[in-house]
């Protein structure tokens, strides 16, 4: 993908794709004994990412496929 921008030299980019240094975002699904492992897992993680170091810990209910 070729654009103009104000410099009025072509700036070619592999396609309309964000581009930045921030992280964006993630998932990991991770199987735990408890609560109290999760949390210590998700500490653990946090540590490698200063600045960005928010992490959400939700539940998995798995509900038995309804056979209609």
């Amino acid at each position: 993908m070729a654009t103009l921008p104000s410099g009025g030299q072509p700036l070619v980019t592999d396609g309309p794709f964000l581009e930045g240094t921030e992280v964006i975002g993630g998932v990991a699904e991770i199987e735990v004994a408890d609560l109290d492992e999760a949390l210590r897992l998700a500490k653990a993680w946090s540590v490698h990412a200063p600045g960005y170091n928010v992490v959400e810990i939700w539940p998995v209910v798995e509900e038995p496929h309804l056979h209609v």
